[in-house]
């Protein structure tokens, strides 16, 4: 990969979430053409699928709070109570990916 590629990705994984509701604010206007409109629509569901695709969150809490969950639920789960189990489920509800794969699969179950 190039630098600018790079760059590009780096930038999406950082800004795309304010970039897609910068987008759904766009739609949520009644002053798009058909076109426009359609336009929009595929660059957010391509910009979701995209947010979707990483395995840890964005930004440094999240990521702290996910692996915090997943060790104290591991470490629980083996010395105290398999109550914990629930800590490293609540744990994986931090990341995108996990997110994604679980709405995906409910929502095939629904049709």
């Amino acid at each position: 990969m190039t630098n600018d590629e790079n760059a590009a990705k780096q930038l999406l994984k950082e800004k795309g979430h304010q970039m897609l509701e910068l987008i759904s604010e766009s739609l949520r206007k009644n002053s798009l053409t058909p076109e426009q409109r359609q336009k929009l629509e595929k660059t957010a569901a391509m910009l979701a699928g995209y947010q979707m695709s990483f395995w840890l969150p964005a930004t440094f809490l999240r990521k702290a709070l996910m692996f915090l969950f997943l060790i104290i639920g591991i470490l629980g789960t083996f010395w105290w109570s398999p109550w914990c189990v629930l800590l490293i489920l609540f744990g994986c509800s931090f990341s995108p990916r996990v997110v994604g794969e679980v709405s995906y699969f409910i929502g095939r179950i629904g049709k």
